[in-house]
């Protein structure tokens, strides 16, 4: 939903101050691909990061966790699990569904990086992570 509001921020002055401007969209689509993709290298941080919680993970109360480690996953993890999270949604949504009848309830995303994600009451992040 941001990155509507910002697609529509950064195209409409465009289009106002020049229709046939190509240059113009042209670096509007640059600054808003690299936006996104700051965006989404933030929010692999939190996830990948000591807590392994994003803001919305810090409210449910879950967190990420290296599946045999139970350590956190790292940003190059925490990527890689964005991307295939954006992908697993392109076949029927399948990749977001597999959980439900996986025994470990990871979706695709999470086999692939190699995690779980789990409630804080029964993984706390320890003083050692913090």
């Amino acid at each position: 939903m941001i990155f509507v509001a910002l697609a529509i921020v950064i195209f409409v002055p465009v289009v106002l101050i020049d229709r046939n401007s190509e240059v113009l969209a042209g670096l509007a689509s640059l600054v808003l691909f690299a936006v996104a993709t700051a965006a989404f290298v933030a929010y692999a941080a939190l996830e990948g990061g000591r807590r392994g919680q994003t803001i919305g993970k810090r409210l449910m109360g879950i967190r990420v966790i290296d599946y045999g480690t139970g350590a956190p996953i790292g940003i190059g993890r925490a990527i890689l699990r964005g991307i295939i999270r954006q992908l697993g949604g392109i076949p029927l949504y399948l990749g977001w569904l597999w959980m439900l009848w996986d025994p470990e309830r990871q979706g695709w995303h999470d086999k692939v990086a190699n995690d779980l994600v789990v409630p804080i009451s029964a993984y706390p992040i320890s003083a050692v992570q913090r």
